[in-house]
């Protein structure tokens, strides 16, 4: 089952809203067959203060990178693909 943007967004909200917790979302669209688009995973940063991160696994760089661009400060994108660590890191530091 594929959802639309719309559907993982309701979701992790619903999550954010019964977890006392800070929750890391990890976008593995290899395992899921789902893609959490840039706007996605920054609008559930927008509006759900306990979604602290990303573990970002999607194999686009320049999709982590559009995404880091547009997070909020506060709002951490880890590296999910070993291939992607450095060119994620680069992007963080320049």
């Amino acid at each position: 089952n594929r959802t639309t943007q719309e559907g993982i967004f309701q979701h992790f909200t619903a999550l954010s809203e019964v977890s006392p917790l800070p929750i890391i979302i990890y976008n593995v669209p290899g395992r899921t067959g789902s893609n959490m688009l840039p706007e996605t995973v920054v609008r559930l940063a927008k509006s759900c203060n306990n979604i602290v991160a990303v573990k970002e696994a999607c194999g686009d760089m320049a999709q982590v990178h559009e995404l880091i661009a547009k997070r909020p400060s506060e709002f951490m994108v880890l590296s999910g693909d070993d291939i992607c660590n450095w060119p994620g890191i680069a992007r963080r530091i320049f």
